[in-house]
């Protein structure tokens, strides 16, 4: 992600279509990770046989526009 941004931050003229649709494919990537852990930390908070710490401030899914 940072590779994509940085070309895109440092060009001189508006990012390529294809520019823009891989930062899109990786902020959809993101967002499935980030629907993943809410869901593990959901069980967690349901079964936690070791009394394990759970992270309640989960960032929310998708990435800025």
């Amino acid at each position: 992600m940072t590779r994509l941004l940085d070309g895109v931050v440092a060009a001189d003229q508006r990012p390529t279509d294809p520019q823009i649709a891989a930062v899109n494919q990786v902020c959809d990537s993101f967002a499935k990770v980030i629907t993943l852990w809410q869901a593990l930390n959901e069980n967690l908070k349901k079964q936690n046989p070791l009394n394990l710490p759970i992270a309640t401030d989960v960032p929310t899914a998708g990435c800025p526009q």
